[in-house]
């Protein structure tokens, strides 16, 4: 009878062993082929770069680069290797996963200055001082192979509960130079080539062309070939920008309902000053002024010198002593003073229809004196206490927002989105670009991310010098930051490379 008591314990306790093997092993296997999916898709996703990379290099022109590194990022993410790496592209060319970018590298002083994403933009072809190169950024949503996310205690961990982002990059050198030869805005090729590309990163149904010729055509207002917009937009004379007169990096094109617009590319020196007198020969590409104090004659300079010129605006507040500060009616001005602008009043966002007429009015002035761009200010009242008698939501800041990208948008201009990286995930497919103030100071740089993976540039405003670390993680990625003064009164300081 002991015997048999003793077997029976002894079966029992086998058991329980059974079961906690068990479920030790499931514990340690599951994170070990979801660690060893992700050390998978570090190696395909890099293979995937230096394919697309090479496949571009080898095309005859730059229509054909494209499509064919965006069918490279396609092939590996179907391939077994893709789908046991779980590989999700994300955003691209075409939903590829991957941009294009050109690279002209001055062999004398090794200064790179990279075009685009998806869209060809050397100025001028000169292959005794400079080297020529196609760079493919592929951008994936990587795993988790086996989804653990039921488990609380890993459901946030990266590539065990949730996606983890990765980015890989590569490039080959272009082998047939006379296909990506640009001129202003025009491509043109000394071969017979026509092509239209798309970039899904650019808002609205946008389109490129890439248009054969093999000299620069010329009209009355403009000596260079320009990018044309499908033909639709191109026949909205309203909505057609006169682009730079000779433009040292010729913009991305966009189009939103048939009106095209211009958007800086995502690497280009920033010259951001609202006060003082401004350098617009300082050689900048892009420059963010005030909308009111800068003339006509002021913005036609900076398109002189192949620059980019933003309008900047109050957006969500009133202040006194604008031309148009006698419109605003007293039931959409706040009462409270704004903190450190003490005679600005924040604005009832919520009367969006008694608001959208005044700001179409600004962006009315704006596109009248030829500027490419619009930068409202105050565009995240919903998160200072200051509007409290409001009662703001996040829900009215992103529509109060997409309104004035709306009325932007019609008029043929850029809009920027200024700090509101709250709203980013919101907003991103409604805005051109940011442009936000102090991201390092308050390590806020990674919720800017979404919009420069978007294909678009991000520009930042750091009022102290930035440390070296904050330099190298802009640079990575691929953010132009500036140090200014507070009040943006003087010339500010480049502190990323262009």
């Amino acid at each position: 009878m002991q015997k048999q008591r003793n077997r029976a314990v002894g079966s029992a306790q086998i058991s329980e062993f059974s079961v906690a093997l068990t479920v030790f092993m499931l514990v340690l296997l599951l994170p070990l082929i979801n660690l060893i999916s992700l050390s998978t898709a570090y190696a395909t996703g890099f293979l995937a770069a230096k394919y697309a990379a090479s496949r571009a290099g080898d095309s005859l022109n730059y229509a054909e680069a494209i499509t064919a590194a965006a069918e490279a990022s396609r092939e590996i993410t179907s391939s077994g290797l893709g789908k046991f790496a779980a590989l999700r592209p994300v955003g691209g060319y075409d939903n590829s996963g991957m941009n294009l970018f050109l690279t002209d590298t001055n062999i004398a002083s090794n200064v790179n200055v990279t075009h685009g994403p998806n869209t060809p933009a050397v100025s001028a072809l000169d292959t005794d001082h400079y080297l020529y190169s196609y760079d493919t950024v592929l951008t994936y949503d990587v795993g988790p192979f086996l989804n653990l996310s039921s488990i609380p205690i890993v459901s946030d961990v990266p590539a065990l509960g949730k996606a983890v982002r990765m980015r890989f990059s590569a490039n080959k050198a272009v082998e047939h130079l006379d296909g990506i030869i640009a001129a202003g805005g025009g491509y043109i090729t000394t071969s017979s080539i026509t092509g239209t590309v798309s970039n899904s990163n650019v808002l609205g149904p946008t389109t490129y062309s890439v248009t054969s010729s093999n000299s620069a055509s010329s009209n009355s207002t403009n000596s260079n070939t320009i990018a044309s917009a499908t033909s639709a937009a191109a026949s909205n004379d309203a909505g057609v920008m006169t682009p730079a007169a000779a433009p040292r990096r010729p913009w991305q094109m966009a189009s939103t309902n048939g009106v095209t617009r211009w958007i800086p590319n995502v690497v280009s020196s920033f010259h951001v000053q609202l006060t003082g007198e401004v350098d617009f020969d300082s050689g900048a590409d892009v420059f963010d002024t005030d909308l009111f104090e800068t003339t006509a004659a002021d913005v036609q300079k900076i398109h002189d010198n192949g620059g980019y010129a933003i309008a900047y605006f109050n957006g969500g507040a009133w202040q006194p002593g604008m031309p148009d500060s006698g419109d605003y009616p007293d039931s959409v001005i706040g009462k409270t003073p704004m903190n450190g602008w003490p005679q600005e009043r924040w604005l009832d966002i919520k009367q969006i229809e008694v608001l959208r007429p005044l700001i179409a009015a600004k962006i009315a002035v704006a596109k009248s004196k030829g500027f490419d761009a619009v930068d409202p200010d105050n565009m995240d009242g919903y998160t200072n206490k200051e509007t409290a008698e409001f009662h703001l939501t996040k829900a009215d800041q992103v529509a109060f927002a997409k309104m004035v990208a709306e009325e932007a948008h019609k008029q043929g201009l850029a809009v920027f989105l200024k700090n509101g990286g709250d709203m980013m995930s919101d907003l991103v497919n409604d805005f051109d670009g940011t442009v936000a103030e102090e991201a390092y100071k308050y390590n806020e740089a990674e919720i800017y991310q979404p919009m420069r993976d978007a294909g678009k540039p991000v520009f930042l405003i750091e009022y102290k010098k930035p440390k070296k670390k904050e330099i190298q993680d802009a640079i990575s990625r691929g953010y132009n930051v500036v140090q200014a003064k507070k009040a943006l009164k003087k010339t500010p300081k480049m502190v990323t490379p262009t």
